[in-house]
C-alpha cells in the first residue's frame, strides 16, 4: 500500500500545483524571458521574489546593463522604480491579478484554475498545459503553453501565443529556490531605491539617447506632424499619426530627479524586455535610457500599441 500511495503521490504533483502554490511561504525565481516583436527579439533576465501572504518583487534588467527596473507590491501598494532616474509609479492596480504573468507562481496556478478547458498532454518526463492567457485588460485573446517537471510538479518553460500561433514570448525558469527566509526590506520602496541607486557611478549615468521615430507602423498609419521643442537634457518631441488608425506618440528627455519623485497611474503591467510598460485604457508608458515614452491611441489595439512603442527604443536586437 505504500509503494502504491508514494506512486500516485508523484504522478500527482504536476496536478497538485495550485495546491502547492497555495501552500508556500515564499519563493526566489530567477529566469530569462525573450520577447518577439516585428522590431526584433529581445531577452530580459527576471528575478522575482514573494513572501507570504502578498509581498511581491520582480526586477528586470536587460543583459549588460546597469539599468534596472523593479515592481514592487506591498502592504502600501503596488509600485514600479526607476532607480536611473530616482522616479517611482504608484499604480493603481490589483496586480498581479489582473493578467497573465509567466514569471510568478501565483499567477500560472490563477490561470491554470481558472481555464476549464486547458488541454493535458502528460509525456516522460514533462507535462504541457495549453490554456488561455490575457496579457492585459482589453488586450485580444492569447494562449499559453505551460511545461511542468514531472519529478518536481514545478513549472520550466512558459509560452505565450496569439490565436495565430505567433509566439509573443517565452520565459524560461533557471532558478527555483521554494521556502526560504526573506527579509521584509526587500519589499520596501526607500530601501530598495537605496540600494539599486549604489551600482550607479557617483557622477550618474550618462544616458545614450536619441528622439526615435517608430520602425514598426500598422498598415495605413502615416506621420501627419511632428513637434521639436527643447535642446540639451530637455528635449521632446511630439508626433501625430493618422490615416486608417491614429497614435500620439511624445518622447521626453529626463534627468534624474534630485529628491525621489512619485507618479500616480492607473493601469495594468506589462514586461516591454527589461523595462514595465503601464498600459492604460488608451496608452501605454514606460521609461528607458533617460527617455519617458507615451503613447496614446484609441483605435489600436493594445498588442499592437505595444509593438509600436517597443519599435521606439535604442534597444539592441537579438
Amino acid at each position: 500500500l505504500f509503494s502504491i500511495t508514494s506512486c500516485n503521490k508523484n504522478k500527482d504533483l504536476v496536478s497538485a500545483f495550485p495546491e502547492t502554490v497555495n501552500n508556500l511561504k515564499s519563493y526566489k525565481l530567477t529566469g530569462t524571458l525573450e520577447s518577439n516583436f516585428p522590431s526584433g527579439t529581445k531577452i530580459s533576465n527576471v528575478t522575482v521574489y514573494y513572501k507570504n501572504p502578498d509581498l511581491y518583487r520582480v526586477e528586470l534588467v536587460l543583459p549588460n546593463s546597469l539599468e534596472k527596473q523593479v515592481i514592487l507590491k506591498n502592504n502600501n501598494g503596488v509600485y514600479v522604480l526607476i532607480p536611473s532616474i530616482n522616479k517611482n509609479f504608484k499604480v493603481s492596480s490589483k496586480w498581479p491579478l489582473t493578467s497573465s504573468y509567466p514569471y510568478l507562481l501565483q499567477s500560472l496556478s490563477k490561470d491554470l484554475i481558472a481555464d476549464q478547458d486547458k488541454k493535458i498532454e502528460v509525456k516522460e518526463n514533462q507535462t504541457e498545459y495549453i490554456l488561455k492567457a490575457k496579457l492585459f485588460d482589453n488586450a485580444e485573446e492569447t494562449n499559453q503553453k505551460i511545461i511542468f517537471n514531472n519529478k518536481t510538479g514545478l513549472p520550466e518553460e512558459i509560452y505565450i501565443y496569439k490565436n495565430d500561433e505567433t509566439m509573443l514570448s517565452h520565459f524560461k525558469v533557471d532558478t527555483l529556490e521554494l521556502d526560504l527566509e526573506l527579509n521584509e526590506e526587500l519589499f520596501e520602496n526607500n530601501k530598495t531605491m537605496e540600494t539599486l541607486k549604489e551600482i550607479f557611478p557617483d557622477e550618474g549615468i550618462d544616458f545614450d539617447r536619441a528622439l526615435t521615430y517608430p520602425t514598426y507602423c500598422p498598415q495605413g498609419l502615416m506621420l501627419k506632424e511632428e513637434v521639436k521643442t527643447g535642446s540639451n537634457e530637455d528635449r521632446r518631441i511630439i508626433l501625430t499619426y493618422g490615416g486608417t488608425s491614429f497614435i500620439t506618440i511624445l518622447e521626453e528627455y529626463v534627468s534624474p530627479y534630485e529628491t525621489l519623485k512619485t507618479e500616480y497611474v492607473d493601469g495594468d503591467l506589462y514586461v516591454l524586455a527589461g523595462v514595465v510598460a503601464v498600459v492604460g485604457e488608451d496608452t501605454i508608458k514606460f521609461y528607458e535610457a533617460g527617455i519617458e515614452y507615451t503613447l496614446a491611441s484609441t483605435n489600436i489595439e493594445k498588442t499592437e500599441l505595444v509593438w509600436i512603442g517597443d519599435s521606439l527604443r535604442m534597444t539592441d536586437e537579438k
